[in-house]
């Protein structure tokens, strides 16, 4: 079995790259700090809602799954 790969050049020019990895970066943070948001609503959205611990879960996770 032969394996035909392009060259990376190909795949992603190197003008690019550092474009690339500032995005991911930025992506990261963003998902991080949303995280920690929502982690930091939590008691909150347990009051408004009047849930439990559990469907708290349920929230976080749905939300998460959305994001």
């Amino acid at each position: 079995m032969t394996s035909t790969s392009l060259p990376a050049a190909t795949f992603c020019p190197s003008e690019r790259r550092k474009f690339v990895l500032i995005t991911a970066v930025v992506a990261s943070s963003m998902a991080f700090i949303d995280g920690t948001v929502v982690s930091i609503a939590i008691p909150s959205i347990r009051a408004d809602l009047e849930t439990t611990l559990v469907g708290v879960q349920w929230i976080n996770n749905a939300y998460a799954l959305v994001l």
